[in-house]
């Protein structure tokens, strides 16, 4: 198995785990979406990083991996990877499952944002987020942002 057969099994796996319907992904574009955004989220966390490691890069719907893109048309045919989660890691899949298109969108272009700009002040990141997303309020952004800080609290994110 090639590293590329690899990274399918584990996105595959996450995605599944992650409450996303993978036989949608060829033909929607909610779920193509869906699954950018949750893998983005996922692989902050310190257990799945290693298992995963896309480079995004922040579009018009937020954060966007070509090379997941790549991987992830093919999904149907790769069988999931086996692993195990720590109980850690899987509060903070669960957490992410839960969330809806919109959630994510805002939620994955705020941690996306925090990497280059996280020791800025809070209006100085909301300001910056609703320049890329002005179709959220600014008490939306506060909300993502408190919520992308209650996250890397709860399960030391790195970002």
């Amino acid at each position: 198995m090639n590293a590329s057969e690899r990274a399918a099994g584990v996105v595959k796996a996450l995605l599944l785990a992650s409450n996303v319907d993978v036989g949608q992904l060829k033909s929607s574009f909610s779920v193509r979406l869906e699954s950018q955004k949750k893998i983005f989220l996922l692989q902050l966390h310190p257990e799945l990083t290693d298992k995963l490691g896309f480079r995004y890069n922040l579009y018009v719907r937020g954060p966007y991996s070509p090379d997941l893109a790549r991987i992830y048309y093919d999904l149907e045919e790769v069988q999931p990877a086996q692993f195990r989660f720590s109980e850690d890691a899987l509060a903070y899949i669960k957490e992410i499952a839960s969330l809806k298109n919109p959630e994510l969108v805002l939620l994955s272009t705020v941690f996306s944002v925090l990497e280059y700009a996280n020791e800025v002040n809070q209006d100085t990141i909301v300001d910056t987020v609703r320049n890329l997303k002005p179709e959220y309020s600014s008490d939306e952004v506060k909300h993502a942002l408190a919520k992308a800080r209650e996250l890397r609290k709860r399960f030391d994110l790195p970002v």
